[in-house]
């Protein structure tokens, strides 16, 4: 009997330890190049020959050494606290690295703007990284859709898309899938339940010998 309730309080101890891994995730996973793609790029100064090119988190070793070390930084200051400043029911989608290529001496130039079209399944907000905190990029016209998001800057590097996290891409509303606290709940209940079962099985047990 006394190993069966050591077995048991040993479960539950490894069902709470597992919810506490779980709920301690903040994260956000990016969901790499399918994602997001810059559908367009439009030079401010009618003499730029560049063009913005995009390179996802999940293949940010093919950037250069210090844009590497920014991207890395942005994605550890995106966390589901961050996230949620921007507003409810938001979750991260995408994390990316936005890049002048093309041009040979763009710091040259005037105007070193560029206008950028985003297509992403959905699009419900695009974040910028300033190299300390994600700010909102206010001025990015999303389309009606949600499948494309146009606006225009001068400073490219970090930046991500964020999504409704209680809709698909389409639009329709579909199930949450379980949060990190819900998961916690989830793990304790079984607990409990398993707990109870054993109980049970141990007090059936010992009448069973007593009747004997």
């Amino acid at each position: 009997m006394k190993k069966i309730v050591s077995i048991t309080l040993a479960l539950i101890m490894m069902l709470a330890l597992a919810s506490t891994v779980f709920a301690a995730e903040a994260q956000p996973s990016p969901t790499g190049s399918a994602y997001t793609k810059v559908v367009s790029s439009t030079p401010a100064d009618a003499g730029c020959t560049g063009k913005v090119v995009l390179i996802s988190y999940n293949n940010r070793a093919s950037l250069s050494a210090d844009k590497k070390a920014l991207l890395e930084k942005a994605f550890a200051a995106l966390t589901t606290d961050a996230v949620a400043k921007f507003g409810n029911g938001l979750k991260c989608a995408d994390i990316f690295d936005l890049s002048i290529e093309g041009c040979a001496d763009h710091a040259a130039h005037a105007n070193k703007a560029m206008t950028v079209v985003l297509g992403a399944e959905r699009i419900d907000a695009v974040l910028h990284f300033n190299g300390s905190v994600w700010e909102k990029v206010n001025g990015a016209n999303i389309s009606a859709d949600k499948k494309s998001a146009t606006f225009t800057g001068d400073d490219f590097s970090p930046y991500a898309v964020l999504t409704l996290s209680s809709t698909t891409p389409d639009g329709s509303t579909e199930p949450k899938s379980p949060q990190t606290n819900d998961l916690s709940v989830y793990f304790l209940v079984a607990g409990c339940a398993f707990a109870a079962v054993a109980v049970a099985f141990i007090a059936v047990s010992k009448k069973k010998s007593f009747e004997k």
